[in-house]
């Protein structure tokens, strides 16, 4: 006798493991509630007076999101002039922030072939947006980078006093995706992110950890100036198999990278 197919109406979609799978973590429930604007005012965003948000711009943290019935009609939140970031090019151009998507138009006078066309132009939705971070660009705090759940990232820069009004307009359409720990420094944000936890208790690999440690500290594939960088462990690069419970098979870690080598290290002495 054949069996006969029913419909499952109560199938699991296994969410926090395509999260896991995809590096993006298990989605934690968000309150419906906007966040006060006393709590806004009191979280610490940064050391650098430039992170400050100002007044007005904290006034769109204590409104509720517009971008959250995403069947209302799109509208227009914010546009600015802002550049590309990328490896190979500054791409000049315009920003605009709807309740329901991030677009960047191409402004150059001569656009470049890209793996998507021709020009540098996107449109994001805000549901997909999973992280924005402040950067510094130049060595100026006047540029932000944006990262989508499918691992999509945008590095773009402002002139010094808009950056933060676009952060805190981004912040305020209060995208269901994005992760958003009320304080924005280094320190908390990796306190906040129990990464340290999870790689202690090898729920993530160290190349996991220090990929995160990277983006936390301001760091971008965006950006040469700002690339990630690893620390140096290994001194055997000939062995065809390393043999990790040989120390000599590691540097002198109680030294500084820069006096690792000797003729190096008697340079510093005598300086």
């Amino acid at each position: 006798m054949r069996l006969k197919l029913v419909p499952n109406y109560d199938y699991n979609p296994h969410k926090e493991a395509s999260a896991l799978r995809d590096n993006i973590g298990a989605e934690s429930p968000r309150s419906s509630e906007p966040l006060p604007l006393a709590v806004a005012k009191e979280a610490k965003v940064s050391y650098m007076d430039d992170d400050h948000l100002e007044d007005e711009d904290l006034v769109f943290l204590d409104n509720k999101g517009e971008g959250e019935d995403e069947s209302q009609k799109e509208k227009l939140v914010l546009s600015e002039d802002c550049e590309l970031i990328t490896i190979m090019a500054v791409v000049p151009g315009r920003m605009e922030v709807t309740t329901h998507h991030l677009y960047f138009y191409d402004g150059s006078s001569e656009k470049d072939e890209t793996e998507e066309g021709i020009g540098y132009d996107f449109k994001r939705p805000l549901s997909q947006l999973r992280e924005v971070h402040l950067r510094r660009y130049n060595l100026r705090r006047s540029a932000l980078e944006l990262f989508f759940i499918d691992q999509a990232h945008y590095f773009i820069n402002f002139r010094k006093k808009v950056r933060n009004k676009v952060y805190s307009r981004i912040l305020g359409l209060r995208p269901p995706n994005l992760f958003y720990f009320g304080s924005r420094s280094p320190q908390e944000l990796l306190k906040a992110s129990g990464l340290t936890q999870r790689w202690v208790y090898r729920e993530i690999s160290n190349f996991e950890y220090l990929m995160q440690l990277n983006t936390i500290a301001g760091r971008t594939y965006n950006d040469l100036s700002q690339y990630p960088v690893f620390p140096w462990v290994l001194c055997d690069y000939t062995s065809t198999i390393l043999d990790l419970e040989d120390p000599s098979v590691f540097r002198d870690l109680s030294k500084p990278i820069g006096v690792v080598n000797p003729h190096h290290a008697q340079n510093v002495r005598e300086k």
